[in-house]
């Protein structure tokens, strides 16, 4: 008998965190170009997945502090098999699973898999709860044939009381400011999502249009990502003059060879210069704000926000979150995938993007993973307030296709 331990204060947080609204659950679209077949993958899942604890829990919320119990695994349940038509379905599909919340009786996953004319989709569906963006990732790469090692970020050195000081007062001063500008990416949500990803793009001269500007590779995405919203605020009839909208940015800070499930990062608010997106200025004070969110201890500090969330009542956790939410506009995170092509019961991967959660009741969200030479961006929006997710995946295109001229 397996036993039934509580989930820690941030599990419990992102727990709490969810509403119809806004579902805390990880999505990801794995792209096979042969058929892989439900037989195979079961194999793969009893081998490789369900020796994780918590892929067998449920999450029990009948006590003062919910805790993980061990429940049968119904397969016919976790893993779903559907032929479709072709890629416009898969999307409409996609579309759909986003937006649906999974069980709460059952383990908190679910995976989707379609055979499209001669290929095959994957697509999984993981609560926040599990595990943050990085310990999910791992574990969808663990079920590859031989997956790759990964390795975690060194922590940075420790800031100095000063440094903690200074993050306090800077969350304090966001406290009291006021709620983000409003525009077209803010606004009522509903319960529909859409997301799209865009098409594969050369890791390699990212990196190096980043190393020519003395940048790096996260900096130059969230340069691209203030000119990408500059022009669709602009296309929708939004004056963007002197405009900054603040990104929440996920924090990995895990330490050496800590690969446990469960939630380790933190978040920092980036303030993009969307006025200034296309100047040199705006280069500038992006490359100069994330230095110092850097070298700030902020992300830990928000991390010990999150367990105090875990810690309160859900209605008290949602006012909190609708408060913080209000300071932003969207969320933004880039992952470091596998450098090597993987493969999963003999099919090669050829694509894989994920899509974050909108976290605060967010309408926006946009992630970057890195995969095999190639980076590739997921865009997730609440589907009454940007029904186009598409136009901020090609304008992201057109901003990399004119960089390159």
């Amino acid at each position: 008998m397996e036993k039934t331990p509580p989930l820690s204060l941030s599990d419990a947080g992102w727990l709490h965190m969810e509403e119809p609204r806004n579902l805390m659950m990880i999505s990801a679209l794995l792209e096979f170009s042969s058929v892989l077949t439900r037989p195979e993958l079961l194999k793969v899942f009893q081998q490789r997945l369900l020796v994780h604890p918590r892929f067998r829990m449920r999450v029990d919320e009948s006590g003062p502090r919910p805790r993980w119990q061990p429940v049968p695994v119904d397969m016919d349940y976790h893993l779903r098999f559907e032929r479709l038509d072709g890629p416009q379905q898969l999307t409409q599909r996609v579309d759909e699973l986003v937006g649906l919340p999974l069980d709460r009786g059952r383990p908190l996953w679910q995976f989707h898999l379609f055979e499209i004319d001669g290929s095959s989709a994957l697509v999984a569906r993981l609560h926040h709860a599990l595990g943050d963006g990085v310990a999910l990732m791992r574990v969808l790469m663990n079920l590859a044939d031989q997956p790759e090692q990964g390795s975690v970020h060194p922590p940075g050195p420790r800031p100095r009381l000063g440094a903690w000081s200074a993050a306090l007062l800077r969350l304090l001063k966001l406290v009291c400011t006021g709620p983000d500008p409003s525009t077209p990416l803010k606004g009522e949500l509903g319960n529909a999502k859409c997301a799209r990803t865009s098409r594969p793009f050369p890791l390699s001269e990212l990196k190096e249009t980043a190393h020519r500007q003395g940048i790096s590779l996260n900096d130059l995405l969230m340069i691209y990502l203030s000119q990408v919203l500059r022009a669709y605020l602009l296309e929708r009839g939004q004056p963007v003059k002197g405009l900054e909208l603040r990104a929440v940015l996920p924090v990995d800070l895990r330490h050496y060879e800590d690969e446990e499930l469960g939630n380790r990062f933190g978040l920092v608010f980036l303030t993009l210069p969307i006025g200034y997106a296309k100047t040199g200025r705006g280069v500038r004070l992006i490359k100069r704000r994330l230095d110092g969110l850097k070298a700030s201890p902020e992300a830990s500090v928000v991390a010990w926000v999150i367990r105090l969330v875990g810690l309160l009542p859900a209605l008290v956790d949602r006012l909190l979150l609708g408060f913080f939410g209000a300071k932003a506009t969207l969320v933004a995170t880039n992952l470091p995938g596998p450098r090597q092509p993987l493969e999963l019961s003999g099919h090669r991967l050829q694509k894989i993007a994920y899509w974050v959660p909108m976290s605060g009741r967010l309408g926006l969200g946009v992630s970057f993973l890195s995969y095999a030479g190639n980076l590739q961006m997921g865009v997730i929006s609440d589907a009454g307030l940007i029904p186009d997710p598409c136009r901020l995946v090609d304008l992201f295109e057109e901003v990399w296709d004119q960089s390159r001229i």
